[in-house]
């Protein structure tokens, strides 16, 4: 399992077969999801949810464990990782995926994570990046992706627009991309792409 938190997306790299991929909701500021390499280290289906004590303290009515049921944050499958506290999950709260709402756990919408669930291992090794940039070649052509940064995340939940910032070695990262190819490069294209990080891949060769 990668999971790219800029993209806000799961990909799981099935033996063998074609990698599949899933929207996902993340931890929200000051609560953020963790950057590392863990490992599923076991799994429930219809999962009780133990409310942190930073949570309960938020909200004091919150009982020591809420039952398996439509209260239940965690949904009906749970996948728990190597960090304590940190699990891949279902909600019951769909809105929060593609958002950073989470205390910090890796939300997928209910039809997924049932999808994902009965596929994954305990001890599946499992990669949570932090990159906002991609780069592919697809038909001959290369292609840039570009999301905004979590802070800009946050920036469009609240304001609808985000500030623009410079990306750390985007130009050496599509002439390496790119190698003999070049010259073949696009450099308005990706003026704009860089701008806009819309998530969406554009072809940056003509």
């Amino acid at each position: 399992i990668v999971i790219n938190l800029s993209e806000m997306r799961l990909y799981y790299f099935r033996p063998n077969e074609a990698v599949i991929s899933f929207p996902i909701g993340i931890g929200s500021e000051g609560r953020e999801t963790i950057v590392g390499t863990t490992r599923v280290v076991s799994k429930r289906p219809n999962p009780t949810w133990y409310p942190p004590p930073a949570k309960r303290a938020e909200d004091p009515d919150l009982p020591a464990a809420v039952p398996p049921g439509p209260d239940n944050p965690l949904g009906d499958f749970a996948l728990y990782l190597g960090w304590p506290r940190y699990l891949i999950h279902g909600t019951n709260q769909p809105y929060g995926v593609g958002r950073r709402l989470s205390a910090g756990c890796i939300r997928l919408y209910p039809e997924d994570i049932a999808r994902l669930y009965p596929m994954v291992s305990i001890g599946t090794p499992v990669t949570v990046v932090d990159e906002p940039v991609k780069l592919g070649w697809s038909k001959g052509d290369l292609f840039l992706e570009i999301h905004p940064t979590q802070a800009q995340a946050d920036e469009l939940e609240d304001k609808r627009r985000f500030t623009t910032r410079v990306i750390d070695r985007l130009v050496e990262r599509i002439k390496q991309a790119a190698g003999e190819h070049a010259g073949r490069l696009d450099w308005e294209l990706v003026a704009r792409a860089a701008k806009d990080r819309s998530g969406v891949p554009v072809k940056i060769t003509h």
